[in-house]
This record gives C-alpha cells, structure tokens and sequence, in this order.
C-alpha cells in the first residue's frame, strides 16, 4: 500500500490566504464539511473543482488598480540633508588626509634616519591614499545625482491612486521649503572657508546644494510629470479591462 503523499499550498499573499480561511469557515458553518479542513486539503479540493477551471480559463483579469503612497517619496525631504552630509564629510575626509600627508612629508624632510628615505615612504603610503581620496569629490556628486534619478524613476513609474498626485505637489512644496535653509547654511560653510576652502573644489555638489530649491523643484516636476502620465496609463488600461 502506498502511502499517499500530502499536498503542498502553494506560496501566495495575506489577502488570498484570509480568502481560503473564510471559505474554509463558511463551508463549516453550512456543515458541507464536518469542521474546517486543512488549506491543503481545500486547495486539493479546488483542483478537482472543473467548473472553476473553466470559469478561470474564460475569466476576464483586471490589474489591482490600488495606489499607494511609498516611503521612496519621502526621499524628496532627504536629497538636501543627504547631499550636504555628503560633502561636509567627504571634504572633511581629504582635507584631514590632505594634513597627514603634509605632515608626514615635513617630518621626512626634518629628521633623517640611517638608511631610511622617510620621505619617500611617506610619499608611498599616505601620499598615495592622498591621491585616490580627491575621487570623493566625483562620488559626491555621483551619489547625489544617482538618489534625485532613483527618486524621479521609482516615483514616476510606480502604480499610484489618482489623488496621491495632489499629495506629491504637496510633498514637493514642502521640501522645496526645507531646502531654502540647507542651501543658505551650506553657502555660510563656504563663506567660512571651513577645511581651509576645501569644499569649494566639490564643484558639482556645490552647484547643486547652492541652488537646491530649484533643484527639488525640477525634481519634483520630473517626477509628477512621469507620475501623471502613469496614472493616466492605468485609468485607460483598466477602462479597457486590461
């Protein structure tokens, strides 16, 4: 005698398990089953079911038209913040290298040891990390320009409710807000000449966090423009069923 091998339930989201749980109930309740059966029984039980596989195959689908507002867009609030954290801490980065390096090459030229070219090593070791760190300045502004595209791409092309678009404008009006004041402390740093004018190198992020109001606005149009034709896109697909 074989034994007979148990059904697996296939994997499937929250809302269709709590489906399964409420036929389960329903059938208990009319006494077509003595009590609830198992999900894997009920899902066994639905594939001997022929008129519900012919009534799928001639189902008309509709895409799930649910909009939903996703933590992403709140990164608009973040551009500014994370752009000026950026470049305060890479530009504090290669101007503290930037003092090892002097400093060591000065002791080398100052004291001299039997056989030992310190200033050579000095040029060796912290002189080449010196070299490689000044490409912080590039990744600042890469980093920067890579979340305002993430942000534009995910937002305009993620499935939205119709009225998520007002909110977006909203959203977009209030980091516009924030950024006004980002921008005026980032131009004081500057004016400071903090890290002995270092951060005026960081040409691209500096152009960015200067004009960061216009920037988040830009920003925000991309994005609701993108926004908008995607709702669009989906009223129209789900007027035609589809």
């Amino acid at each position: 005698m074989t034994k007979k091998r148990p059904h697996k339930m296939i994997k499937s989201d929250l809302e269709f398990q709590n489906m399964l749980q409420d036929i389960r109930n329903e059938r208990a309740f009319k006494k077509l089953d003595p009590k609830p059966v198992s999900f894997q029984e009920l899902t066994f039980r639905m594939t001997r079911f022929e008129p519900l596989w012919e009534v799928l195959k001639k189902a008309k689908f509709v895409k799930d038209k649910k909009g939903q507002i996703n933590v992403s867009e709140f990164n608009i609030f973040t551009i500014g913040i994370v752009a000026l954290l950026t470049v305060v801490l890479f530009g504090g980065m290669i101007f503290t290298m930037g003092l090892l390096n002097d400093t060591f090459m000065d002791i080398g030229q100052t004291n001299t040891i039997k056989g030992v070219n310190l200033t050579k090593a000095a040029e060796d070791t912290f002189g080449q990390v010196n070299d490689s760190i000044q490409a912080l300045r590039l990744v600042a502004v890469t980093l920067i320009f890579a979340e305002i595209m993430f942000l534009i791409i995910f937002t305009g092309f993620s499935r939205k409710h119709p009225a998520l678009w007002f909110v977006w404008i909203l959203l977009v009006f209030l980091a516009i807000m924030l950024a006004a004041p980002i921008s005026n402390a980032y131009e004081s740093l500057l004016q400071s000449n903090i890290y002995d004018g270092n951060l005026a190198s960081f040409t691209g992020a500096n152009w960015i966090l200067l004009h960061l109001p216009f920037v988040i606005l830009l920003t925000g149009i991309l994005g609701g423009i993108l926004m908008f034709v995607n709702i669009v896109r989906d009223s129209q697909q789900e007027g035609l069923g589809i």
